[in-house]
């Protein structure tokens, strides 16, 4: 069996928040601001399109349907191209995604340890 491990490290909603300026668990709430639901659908893309994860796992995460997992997907592909300071804050919280995934560790079964 193999583990990843990343002691103290922030999750995906974590860097978006502190990117975007969302107090802690402010990404979850049932709301249809934009300062959260742009974060939220970012949080959401960074999840698809970095750590490979399917839609219908990533819903119950934030009560959504996969369906509307998929739409945030193409939102945030517009708001990258249309909203400057969502482009932004978006290269910034996806090149810290990417900086935390490049750094976890993995632990083999027999005990040995190697980069990801």
């Amino acid at each position: 069996m193999t583990y990843l491990i990343a002691p103290g490290m922030a999750t995906i909603d974590d860097i978006v928040s502190e990117v975007f300026d969302l107090a802690e668990g402010e990404i979850y709430l049932r709301t249809r601001e934009r300062r959260i639901t742009d974060p939220r659908k970012l949080a959401i893309y960074a999840r698809v399109t970095i750590n490979k994860e399917r839609p219908y796992h990533i819903g119950p995460t934030y009560g959504l349907h996969h369906a509307t997992i998929h739409s945030s997907l193409e939102v945030v592909r517009n708001l990258m191209r249309t909203d400057k300071e969502f482009a932004g804050k978006a290269r910034a919280a996806l090149s810290m995604i990417r900086a935390m995934k490049n750094s976890l560790k993995i632990i083999a079964g027999d005990g040995t340890i190697s980069e990801k």
